[in-house]
C-alpha cells in the first residue's frame, strides 16, 4: 500500500510540477532590427526624397560620410528609408526608432518620426529636437495597442517629416528600426 501511495505522490508531484513550469514558459516573442543608411544601395533597402526637397549633404561627422537635408517649414516633404519587411501576429508592437543625428545644420525643433505597420496605415513614434539632440544616436519609442490592423503588422519603411518651423533644418541621416512584440 504504501508503494501504491508513494508512486501517487510522486506522479502528482511530476503532474504539479509540469504545470507550474508549463505556466511559466513565456509565449514566443518576435523581434527584428533593421538599419539603413539616407542612401542606402544594399539589396532590399531604399530611400524615396519626397518632393525631392532633401539636399545632399558630405561631412565626417555624419554617418558614412553623408546625409540629407531640408528646409524645416517644408512640412508635407517626408524622406524614406525602406527596408525588408518585418511583421508578426500579435496584440501590441513596440516601436524603436534610432536616428543618427550630427551636423550642425540639423536644427528642426520638432521632427516627427514615423514607421509603417499595416498597408494602409503608419503611426508616429515620437518628435526629436533635432537642433538639440546629443550628437550621435537618440532614440524615440511608442507602443501600439490595439494594431492598425487588428492582430498583426508588418513593416516595410519609416519616414521623417519636417516640423513646419521657418528657418530651421531637418535632417536624414541613418536610422534604425526595432520592432518587438
Amino acid at each position: 500500500m504504501k508503494s501504491k501511495l508513494k508512486k501517487f505522490v510522486s506522479g502528482a508531484m511530476i503532474a504539479l510540477t509540469l504545470s507550474v513550469n508549463t505556466l511559466s514558459i513565456p509565449a514566443s516573442a518576435y523581434s527584428a532590427t533593421r538599419t539603413i543608411d539616407n542612401d542606402s544601395i544594399a539589396s532590399g533597402y531604399g530611400n524615396t526624397n519626397g518632393g525631392n526637397a532633401y539636399s545632399y549633404l558630405k561631412a565626417n561627422s555624419l554617418y558614412n560620410g553623408d546625409a540629407r537635408i531640408a528646409s524645416s517649414s517644408k512640412s508635407s516633404c517626408s524622406y524614406y528609408w525602406k527596408y525588408p519587411s518585418m511583421g508578426a501576429n500579435a496584440t501590441s508592437c513596440r516601436c524603436t526608432i534610432k536616428v543618427y543625428l550630427n551636423h550642425a545644420n540639423f536644427t528642426d525643433p520638432s521632427a516627427a518620426y514615423y514607421v509603417q505597420l499595416s498597408n494602409t496605415q503608419s503611426n508616429r513614434v515620437g518628435y526629436l529636437n533635432q537642433e538639440k539632440a546629443p550628437a550621435g544616436w537618440i532614440s524615440v519609442a511608442k507602443t501600439l495597442s490595439p494594431l492598425p490592423e487588428g492582430s498583426y503588422y508588418t513593416s516595410k519603411h519609416a519616414f521623417v517629416e519636417p516640423s513646419g518651423t521657418k528657418g530651421k533644418n531637418t535632417g536624414a541621416d541613418a536610422i534604425q528600426v526595432l520592432l518587438s512584440s
